[in-house]
């Protein structure tokens, strides 16, 4: 499987940091809202490595995920807006990521 890295490109930052005042362009998000992954406590006993993580710590996570929503907004400018909606409902996560993982991983980290 191919990593995809979704780290916002510089400019995409600093676009963002100019929209919202009080956000500069080094403490800004890294990634897009909505990438982001929160488990809560009956989560974290589901799936026990969870428990064994540390902040920093790279995970490599498999996920079946049901398309729920796919959205195309008209916003008035020429422009469309679109959205995809994922429910995440199978998961696996592992705190030492296979081999065909890194790689991808490693080949997706350097494009950006």
């Amino acid at each position: 499987m191919t990593m995809i890295s979704l780290k916002l490109p510089k400019k995409s930052k600093k676009d963002l940091a100019a929209s919202i005042p009080t956000v500069g362009i080094d403490n800004g998000p890294t990634y897009p809202y909505g990438t982001s992954i929160t488990f809560d406590t009956d989560t974290i006993k589901k799936v026990p490595v969870l428990d064994e993580v540390k902040g920093g710590e790279m995970v490599e996570i498999h996920a079946m995920a049901k398309v729920t929503e796919v959205r195309i907004r008209d916003t008035g400018d020429a422009d469309t807006k679109e959205d995809v909606e994922l429910q995440i409902q199978d998961i696996s996560i592992a705190r030492d990521p296979s081999e065909e993982f890194s790689e991808g991983f490693d080949k997706a980290t350097s494009q950006t």
